[in-house]
C-alpha cells in the first residue's frame, strides 16, 4: 500500500507542471503565449503580385488580393498582421478605396458598413433574372419576393462583382 502510494506521489510530482513552467509573466501575471488571431474571415484565396525591380536591394512591392468569405456573423473591419510593412493604399475588388489603420504591427481595413454572415468576398447586391428579364435586386442574404406564372425559367444571380449562376426551375 505504501508502494501505491508513492508511486501515486511520484507520477503526480512527474505529471503535474511546476511554477516556473507556466506561461506567465511573474511581473504583470500576463499570459505570454502566442495563440493565433481568431480567425475573422474564411480566406479562400490570396493572390500576390510581387515586383522586384532590383534583387540587389532587397525590396520588392506587392499587390495583395484577398477573396474572403465571412464567418457567421458580419464584420466591419479586418485585422491583418502586417509587421513593419509599408502599406501604399488598401481598396476594394472594384478598386475603391478602404479606410484603414496601421501601427507597423496590424492593418486595420474598415468597410463602408458591415459585411453580411456568409457573404462571400464582401458580395453585397444580388440581381435577379428570370431568363432575360430582370425580376430584381436585394442584398445579399436577403429574400426577393417574385410572383411568377406556371412554367418554366431560366433563373440567375448576378452578383456586384459581375459573377453570375443560373438555374432552370419548372414551376407547376
Amino acid at each position: 500500500m505504501k508502494r501505491v502510494i508513492t508511486a501515486l506521489l511520484f507520477a503526480l510530482l512527474v505529471i503535474t507542471p511546476t511554477f516556473a513552467d507556466r506561461p506567465f509573466d511573474p511581473a504583470s501575471g500576463r499570459d505570454t503565449r502566442q495563440f493565433p488571431r481568431d480567425p475573422q474571415v474564411h480566406y479562400q484565396h490570396i493572390a500576390l503580385d510581387l515586383v522586384m525591380r532590383d534583387p540587389m536591394s532587397r525590396s520588392f512591392t506587392c499587390d495583395e488580393t484577398i477573396k474572403f468569405k465571412t464567418p457567421g456573423r458580419s464584420i466591419d473591419r479586418l485585422e491583418l498582421d502586417a509587421v513593419d510593412l509599408k502599406i501604399g493604399k488598401v481598396t476594394d475588388l472594384q478598386g475603391q478605396p478602404l479606410d484603414y489603420r496601421y501601427d507597423d504591427k496590424v492593418l486595420t481595413v474598415r468597410f463602408p458598413s458591415a459585411i453580411a454572415p456568409e457573404t462571400e468576398s464582401g458580395v453585397r447586391k444580388l440581381s435577379w433574372f428570370a431568363d432575360k428579364t430582370f425580376i430584381g435586386a436585394c442584398d445579399a442574404h436577403t429574400v426577393l419576393c417574385w410572383k411568377p406564372t406556371p412554367g418554366v425559367y431560366q433563373l440567375t444571380a448576378l452578383d456586384d462583382h459581375g459573377r453570375s449562376g443560373s438555374r432552370s426551375v419548372t414551376l407547376r
